[in-house]
């Protein structure tokens, strides 16, 4: 029998790049680069601690030792703020360290509040479509949170670097390009992920129904297969590849048809087997389990199929350190 899904992201670490600043030359004691860079330093050990965070959060099924990660995280962002808050202000100018005490007190908020929550939510996830549906959208909800900060330091450095006529270098990728473009790799993989969620659902339903021979039941999942694929084949169709990708997107579709082809063909052939009230031919017998020894091999295949198309979009996509 098919085991439901659990939600399991393959990322590679990110290191997440801020503004890297040039001075034009002056006294290094009254040097602007060197006090951003002060309180880059302190942001960027938040940002990676965040990270790891994040890699053990979706891997690791202890409860405690993500707990202890969220803490580890939440730790230096209270050493991040005490550090920012015995700075003095750049020539009597505290802007950019008070915005960017305030950026940490969202990644705080963040961490003390929505990915705890989150982790709460994940105990129970796979226990139904809709319990799963609550947890990524909580992940989401907390992701927002971290792209929210990452473009308030941002702009914070822009407006220090302007006043205090820091040039900064072009081509540089900056914090909120990369949480962005996280967001969207997870945002596009949590859409196709739920719909696998959903099937993995309705066929186990379906497989637990043919085992116990619960006719009715067998019968209501394969129509809920049929009309679920169909559902979501229009729903992916709508939706734009990911800079034009076709890894996993096309996989999707196949895998969609399939799921569809067997709720058509196949389990409705079992069910009709298994729904017929006379004695059973061996021709019905031969053709049942063909059919499950045919099911059983297929249904493998595909699921690992999937898997391998979105870890290879991930791969190609995701930034890289």
């Amino acid at each position: 029998m098919i085991r439901p899904l659990s939600y399991h992201i393959i990322l590679s670490i990110v290191f997440i790049l801020v503004f890297s600043v040039e001075l034009f030359p002056q006294d290094k004691t009254d040097d602007p680069a060197l006090y951003n860079n002060a309180i880059v330093k302190e942001y960027n050990k938040v940002v990676e601690k965040s990270l790891c965070y994040s890699l053990e959060q979706v891997h690791n099924d202890q409860d405690e030792e993500v707990a202890k990660a969220r803490t580890a995280v939440v730790e230096q962002i209270n050493t991040a703020i005490g550090t920012l808050k015995d700075m003095e202000g750049f020539k009597g100018d505290s802007k950019l360290k008070n915005e960017a005490l305030d950026i940490l007190k969202l990644y705080l908020d963040a961490f003390r509040v929505d990915f705890k929550d989150a982790n709460e939510l994940k105990k129970g996830s796979n226990d139904s479509y809709e319990a799963m549906e609550k947890y990524l959208k909580s992940l989401t909800k907390a992701e927002k949170k971290l792209q929210e900060a990452g473009a308030q330091f941002q702009k914070a450095q822009q407006a220090f670097a302007e006043k205090n006529n820091l040039k900064i270098k072009s081509g540089n990728t900056t914090t909120n390009d990369v949480l962005n473009q996280v967001a969207m790799i997870n945002a596009y993989c949590r859409d196709f992920f739920l719909i696998r969620f959903k099937i993995s659902k309705i066929n186990a339903a379906y497989l637990d129904a043919l085992n116990e021979k619960k006719i009715a039941v067998m019968d209501a999942k394969r129509k809920e297969m049929e009309e679920f694929t169909a559902a979501s084949e229009k729903q992916i169709k709508e939706i734009k590849p990911y800079e034009g990708e076709k890894i996993y997107y096309d996989q999707m579709l196949e895998y969609l048809a399939y799921y569809s082809g067997i709720a058509t063909k196949e389990y409705l052939d079992l069910y009709n087997i298994r729904n017929s009230t006379g004695r059973r031919g061996s021709g019905d017998i031969q053709k049942y389990n063909e059919i499950i020894q045919g099911c059983n091999q297929k249904t493998p295949e595909m699921d690992n199929k999937i898997q391998e198309a979105e870890l290879k979009f991930r791969k190609k996509y995701t930034p890289k350190g």
